[in-house]
């Protein structure tokens, strides 16, 4: 049911995820908000309404294809195949092994009478289940197979291009269903990873109040204060999330659906797209997968970056002037980003971000010596909630978080701080420390 527009966004409206679904909010300072997914389906033993969803999305008649990875679909695709088939409707099922591959896979699965997509997996599965849907011209629906993950609802895709990761436009599911029958049975690193995600949300919300003042980027206040709420409300959740109990993963589990449809209400906006925790995350991942050794949870990775970053961050704003030292050098840096990652340089270095012009420096220099003692008051803000969010993961699994320093290198964890801000389009503090020369001055 689609709301009113003449309803303001607030946590009052928004954190109830029966109103936020297929909903259209009015905002003083981006017109509106809306959200394209109407149909959301939480709590135990909700897998069957996969009968509802699927009769609903194909009119009755037809057939739909499950696209699956080999762990996700012994945890729960099959269970959505059985209920399928036990109803009478024909499922076609993708087991996704190789991601290169993975949309012409599921395409080629696609039938003259093939009504809808179902994916049951994690983040990589969904984005491309969400392609072929999209080239297709199916409708999707997700089932989650675990909570560490984010973007099943945004209104893209993240995909592999040749070492760097490309956002692709791709509707949103019209679907979620997350049932805590098949959640509640994830490992406790999957728990961990889900919480360490919310919780690191706080750095993208400084990341993208930076930019607002640095670079004019959109910011709605509106959309900070529901990502913040739905971060402290996992907060309190941290002694139950120890124990795996029930209610407290369905309560993260929902937190997690709430900040994925935030990505439809504001897709441009750094905090809900991510910041530099995420940027680093997807260099340690692609370091780890050059070194031919697997990467962790997306969700590990970022908090890692944000627990990282919030004391890189509040060092800068401690102690550097914020004026200008020798621009960068590119070739340099595409050397290094090439020796960590197997890119070739001329790949490298046709994707970087620019250097700002000398007019542009001066214009940044003044905003950050006159927003630093704000900046500064609000990463310290931010460094505390992600101290105390620290000893929480800690506790939901006692390595988790933590594997990184160890698992990689120190040239290589370094490696993941100092390449994390040069292909990727947001504006973060991260990305002005490279450009005016700061970052190496201060990484660990």
């Amino acid at each position: 049911m689609e709301l009113s527009a003449n309803i303001e966004i607030n946590t009052v409206n928004t954190l109830n995820l029966a109103r936020l679904s297929g909903a259209v909010f009015r905002c003083d300072a981006c017109g509106t908000h809306k959200t394209e997914t109407r149909d959301i389906i939480t709590g135990a033993g909700v897998s069957i309404e996969i009968i509802r969803i699927v009769t609903e999305l194909s009119g009755g008649a037809g057939r739909a294809v499950l696209v699956s990875g080999k762990n996700s679909f012994f945890a729960a695709g099959k269970k959505i195949s059985d209920i399928l088939t036990g109803a009478g409707f024909f499922c076609d099922t993708v087991i996704i092994e190789n991601l290169t591959a993975a949309q012409k896979s599921i395409l080629a699965a696609v039938k003259d009478d093939t009504r809808l997509i179902i994916s049951v997996g994690g983040g990589a599965i969904t984005d491309c289940a969400k392609l072929a849907a999209a080239e297709a011209g199916l409708p999707l629906a997700v089932v989650l197979s675990t909570p560490a993950s984010e973007n099943f609802a945004a209104p893209y895709a993240y995909v592999d291009n040749d070492g760097f990761t490309d956002r692709r436009e791709a509707p949103p599911p019209a679907a979620v269903i997350a049932d805590l029958d098949i959640l509640g049975a994830v490992p406790a690193s999957h728990i961990a990873a889900a919480f360490g995600l919310v919780t690191s949300k706080i750095l993208s919300v400084f990341d993208s109040r930076f930019s607002r003042v640095m670079n004019g980027t959109p910011h709605c206040d509106g959309i900070e204060s529901l990502i913040c709420s739905a971060s402290d409300a996992c907060f309190g959740l941290g002694e139950s999330l120890t124990r795996h109990e029930r209610k407290a993963i369905a309560a993260l589990s929902e937190n997690i659906i709430r900040l994925s449809l935030l990505k439809q209400m504001a897709p441009s906006q750094i905090m809900a797209s991510g910041g530099a925790e995420g940027h680093f995350a997807l260099s340690a991942a692609q370091i780890l997968t050059a070194g031919s050794r697997r990467p962790r949870m997306y969700g590990e990775n970022a908090f890692l970056g944000a627990q990282v970053l919030a004391k890189l961050y509040k060092l800068m704003l401690a102690s550097g002037d914020g004026g200008v030292l020798p621009p960068p050098d590119m070739t340099l840096r595409a050397e290094r980003y090439s020796a960590a990652t197997g890119i070739p340089e001329h790949a490298v270095l046709s994707r970087y971000s620019g250097v700002p012009d000398s007019e542009a420096y001066s214009l940044y220099a003044y905003k950050f010596g006159e927003y630093r003692s704000e900046f500064y008051d609000m990463v310290c803000n931010a460094e505390t909630r992600i101290s105390r969010a620290s000893r929480i993961f800690k506790r939901i699994y006692s390595d988790a978080g933590y594997w990184c320093k160890s698992y990689l290198s120190e040239s290589d964890y370094r490696a993941a701080i100092s390449l994390a801000p040069d292909v990727f389009e947001q504006y973060t503090l991260l990305r002005y420390m490279r450009d005016t020369g700061h970052l190496e001055q201060f990484l660990p």
